[in-house]
């Protein structure tokens, strides 16, 4: 029984399947979960670590007006080489997403003026949630660990840990 019950905590939806060793993607044709933005909370406030081999800053606001509002800053060898903007609330069908633009350090945007990253979400859960493509999850310790799948060159995908702690 107890088996059981930890193959069904870790297997992913029927919706999803894995994409790296921590992220998930949802199954084409699927549709993003839905849930209430008071199910992030744990994601508020502002985190200081590493990601990159560098130094990084992630800042989450508090659920209001059906969103959350986000940013990112890396800095490397103390120069900023790019900073995120990113918002999580519901799409038109109802799913919830989080829409991020990266900029680079003179803030000219990498994707076109209309254009961004969409990570749809495929399920969430008490301190963690699974995007496609990325994972957020608060750790018991306190800190937050961040996994996103980025494409290599083989076509494949490799996964970017991030490790932050409560910023002072």
């Amino acid at each position: 029984m107890k088996a059981a019950i930890l193959m069904l905590l870790f297997t992913p939806l029927a919706s999803a399947e894995s994409l790296t060793e921590h992220t998930l993607k949802l199954k084409v044709g699927t549709e993003a979960a839905r849930a209430e933005l008071s199910q992030f909370e744990f994601l508020q406030g502002a985190w200081s670590g590493t990601g990159f081999g560098a130094e990084c800053d992630e800042i989450w606001s508090a659920p209001r007006g059906e969103s959350m509002l986000g940013t990112f800053r890396l800095v490397e060898n103390g120069k900023l080489q790019f900073t995120e903007f990113f918002v999580l609330q519901k799409n038109a069908d109802g799913g919830v997403e989080l829409r991020l633009k990266h900029f680079h350090s003179d803030f000219k945007g990498w994707e076109s003026r209309d254009k961004h990253i969409t990570f749809p979400l495929i399920r969430v859960e008490k301190n963690i949630a699974y995007f496609g493509g990325l994972t957020y999850a608060l750790q018991s310790d306190g800190s937050l660990r961040i996994w996103v799948a980025m494409k290599n060159k083989d076509a494949g995908y490799e996964e970017a840990a991030f490790h932050l702690q409560p910023a002072k």
